[in-house]
């Protein structure tokens, strides 16, 4: 993790209820055992990916917590990437504006 400009405590605590509603998700849902984790800064953006080795999915139906998620990322501004395939894990990316 590689960040040096200061981010909102709102913007720390989606980043941080992702990263639980991703982990969460990937050892329930998906029966992941491995993820890879990353957070760093892209010009003005901060970038956030998390990435499992589960099941994955090619029809991706969101619960809850990833229409809060979606809702949330969309609040500031931001971006959010949903990816899966049958048997190649998930993927989730959130781009937000530092400002």
């Amino acid at each position: 993790m590689n960040v040096t400009k200061p981010l909102s405590s709102k913007k720390q605590d989606l980043l941080y209820r992702a990263l639980q509603e991703g982990l969460t998700n990937g050892i329930r849902h998906g029966k992941s055992s491995h993820f890879d984790f990353s957070l760093y800064e892209s010009g003005d953006y901060i970038i956030f990916k998390l990435e499992d080795d589960g099941e994955g999915a090619d029809e991706i139906q969101p619960g809850l917590g990833l229409t809060m998620m979606r809702s949330r990322v969309k609040e500031f501004n931001g971006e959010i990437y949903i990816e899966s395939k049958k048997r190649q894990g998930f993927t989730i990316e959130i781009c937000l504006p530092f400002k």
